[in-house]
């Protein structure tokens, strides 16, 4: 029970993470440009130093200081780089919108690393209380695929605003689609 129990936990983990930034990583093959950052982009990591910095807070009532010592660089070193890595795939994205860099910073990325933690872990403690509890216990797997499908209608909006994977990647504009045209003094072809 207890290697079916972790192989349900992982495999949650991975496909929760794996739905919600699934459009992203199928978009990121295309390299547009060097990673920009704006300013926008620093206030959003502003806003997201706050969740371990709120951790941290409550952790100190019940951690001992070093385990605060390593535990708050290592945090704050997972929230620089998430961030880092999720700024400059937007660029290379063409997506510049400081809203859905917002968004995109501050509330996907997060639920995409903490959901998958916290849909591996509900699974967990659904499937050992179950047994004793009749299955009640399953009603904890419930919200997993409404946040799963929010946060991929999410991702999914935020890459609209791409260039290449917008409503009008694919198709041609106006200018490129008519054939240029022809001086008065040539003959039609």
């Amino acid at each position: 029970m207890g290697c079916l129990l972790t192989l349900v936990f992982f495999a949650l983990c991975g496909i929760f993470g794996y739905v919600i930034l699934e459009p992203v990583i199928r978009a990121g093959g295309k390299v547009r440009c060097p990673p920009q950052f704006f300013l926008s982009d620093l206030f959003w990591l502003m806003l997201l130093l706050q969740l371990p910095l709120w951790f941290l807070s409550c952790a100190v009532k019940w951690c001992d200081a070093w385990q605060i010592s390593i535990g708050a660089p290592a945090l704050l070193l997972v929230c620089v780089i998430v961030w880092f890595r999720g700024a400059s795939r937007l660029t290379r994205l063409g997506i510049l919108d400081a809203r859905r860099r917002g968004v995109f910073l501050v509330v996907i990325l997060p639920m995409a690393i903490a959901g998958s933690l916290a849909a591996g872990v509900s699974t967990a403690i659904a499937l050992m209380a179950s047994h004793e509890s009749n299955g009640v216990s399953l009603l904890l797997l419930i919200p997993i695929a409404p946040v799963c499908y929010a946060g991929r209608l999410l991702t999914l909006w935020v890459l609209s605003g791409s260039p290449d994977t917008g409503p009008s990647a694919g198709k041609e504009s106006p200018a490129t689609s008519q054939p240029p045209p022809t001086r008065p003094d040539e003959p039609a072809a």
